[in-house]
């Protein structure tokens, strides 16, 4: 059975509501599978789905703001934590100490290729177009 939106669900409870009141005398007994309930109840059993309905909405947009506020941040923070390491390195060099007074790891040096990496690269790239083309053709 499919889901049901939260604005589908509110719609429905508020017919039902309104349903209610304008059906049924509040003195009057609403009798629901063999069981009297008061009027007063069942309006506010659906009130009260209504209600978490429309506090599942402003989390949600909260959440929503929240999240794109870090977003934001950690663009900037990313930013400047780049110069900040171009900065280090011109002022200290790159060296092991330095780099890890910040927490960072001093970046590897590659080392020259040798044969044996340089044919294995060469495959793979070759492999690679063969395998776009076929896709792509």
């Amino acid at each position: 059975m499919p889901k049901t939106s939260h604005a589908v669900r509110t719609t429905r409870a508020m017919s039902i509501v309104a349903g209610l009141q304008k059906r049924f005398h509040p003195s009057e007994p609403v009798r629901v599978d063999g069981k009297a309930h008061s009027r007063k109840a069942i309006v506010a059993l659906f009130q009260a789905q209504i209600d978490a309905i429309e506090q599942v909405r402003v989390a949600r947009a909260a959440f929503r703001a929240a999240v794109t506020r870090e977003h934001a941040i950690a663009r900037r923070t990313t930013a400047l934590t780049l110069a900040l390491r171009n900065t280090i390195v011109h002022q200290f060099g790159r060296t092991r100490t330095a780099f890890a007074d910040f927490g960072w790891e001093l970046p590897k040096k590659r080392g020259p290729k040798t044969l044996a990496g340089k044919v294995t690269g060469a495959e793979k790239a070759r492999a690679t177009r063969l395998a776009r083309a076929r896709r792509d053709g």
